[in-house]
């Protein structure tokens, strides 16, 4: 899941042609269940999750 994540910052370009790279990113995250036995791994998912949807704070 960490390979998956890592490109959504990069997808959420502001000129709004990666839309569906966006989409298809949040629905494979979306799909793979958070693992309680997996701290690292879910770690690195949920921020993934996070940058995605641009809900993350700046300071």
């Amino acid at each position: 899941m960490v390979f998956w994540g890592g490109g959504g910052g990069g997808a959420r370009a502001p000129d709004g042609g990666s839309q569906a790279s966006l989409d298809a990113l949040w629905n494979k995250l979306n799909s793979v269940p958070l693992e309680p036995s997996s701290y690292y791994g879910s770690s690195i998912q949920l921020q993934a999750m996070i940058a995605v949807t641009g809900n993350h704070w700046l300071p």
